[in-house]
């Protein structure tokens, strides 16, 4: 069958910050679409690509060259008709816009094609930014959509835009060549970034206190779940069909058999957690009645942070990644 070479390229703003003379970030990312996507970095930080390959049929592929020529047609149309519509009274002009507007997002089949490659270059943010502990906020940034090929050489680019989130507003740790390591054994080991970082970063941001402690409280429990599933695949269901234990029995007792380490999580965190899950509960059903001190939202939190840093070294430990990549 004939193969279709794919590239996707996105911004990242601001860029990131890499360590010098160690280049670009060259990462291989495993695809149930292409295989494996080539994921990289520009030296500067500021863009990020994916490549992959996959296998079309003939019939695919005479469908999606049509659907190429119109998209090629509509973004010409679509440009001629805002030139033309000069006026606020144009009822016509507008509605010719809005057509071809609805038109264009329907999208086509490169839309399920790139789709990809685009969680690829998700994923690998994500990864970057869990690893270097970076507080993010989302930003959609696009760098000339995608582009594909049917010898990888000759390269055609496709209409429509392509959007990922992931720009970085703070950063304390660089990418270098120990890092980019690192990157590459946890991906290997196939972990997925908690999603409970995610929340724990939006909880930094966000100005009120008790929004602040919802959010943490709502990080720690994601992050213990997915990371109770990494360890042990058959707590699944229990951790996502059916209503989970209290907190402190999944960081506790749940947590030290899963991970085959007694203790796994110390006692003061655990201690810490608990009761941050008691206070969000009443914040829940009474915010109006609770009052935070500013101080003890931002120990909780660093609380949280720290038991986050903690599951990873667990999940890490259990794959046979080791400090010597940190």
């Amino acid at each position: 069958m004939p193969k279709l070479h794919l590239k996707v390229q996105n911004g990242i703003s601001p860029p990131l910050e890499m360590d010098e003379g160690t280049g670009g970030v060259c990462l291989r990312v495993p695809s149930e679409e292409c295989g494996t996507v080539t994921v990289t970095i520009s030296a500067e930080g500021d863009k990020i690509e994916s490549q992959g390959v996959i296998e079309v049929d003939e019939k695919k592929l005479e469908s999606l060259k049509r659907q190429h020529a119109r998209c090629v047609e509509l973004r010409d149309e679509l440009q001629a008709a805002y030139k033309n519509h000069v006026s606020p009274t144009d009822v016509k002009g507008a509605a010719e816009i809005a057509r071809l507007e609805g038109e264009v997002k329907k999208g086509n089949d490169f839309t399920e094609i790139f789709a990809g490659l685009r969680e690829a270059s998700r994923s690998i943010l994500r990864l970057i930014r869990q690893e270097l502990d970076l507080v993010t906020h989302n930003s959609k940034a696009t760098m000339g959509g995608s582009r594909w090929s049917l010898d990888g050489e000759t390269w055609h680019s496709d209409p429509q835009f392509m959007f990922i989130t992931g720009a970085t507003i703070s950063q304390t740790r660089k990418l270098d060549d120990r890092r980019k390591k690192r990157l590459q054994a946890i991906i290997d080991s196939g972990e997925q970034p908690l999603v409970g970082l995610e929340f724990l970063h939006e909880a930094w941001r966000h100005g009120e206190g008790r929004v602040k402690w919802v959010l943490a409280t709502t990080a720690a429990e994601l992050a213990i779940k997915q990371a109770l599933i990494m360890l042990n695949g058959s707590l699944a269901t229990l951790l996502l069909e059916v209503p989970a234990p209290p907190m402190h029995k999944l960081y506790g007792k749940v947590l030290d058999d899963a991970s085959e380490n007694d203790g796994a999580l110390a006692k003061d965190l655990r201690k810490e957690l608990a009761r941050g899950a008691e206070r969000r509960n009443a914040i829940v059903h009474k915010p109006e009645s609770i009052h935070l001190d500013p101080d003890e939202v931002h120990a909780y939190l660093q609380h949280v942070g720290a038991a986050i840093h903690r599951l990873h070294e667990i999940i890490r430990t259990k794959n046979g990644i080791h400090d010597e990549y940190r």
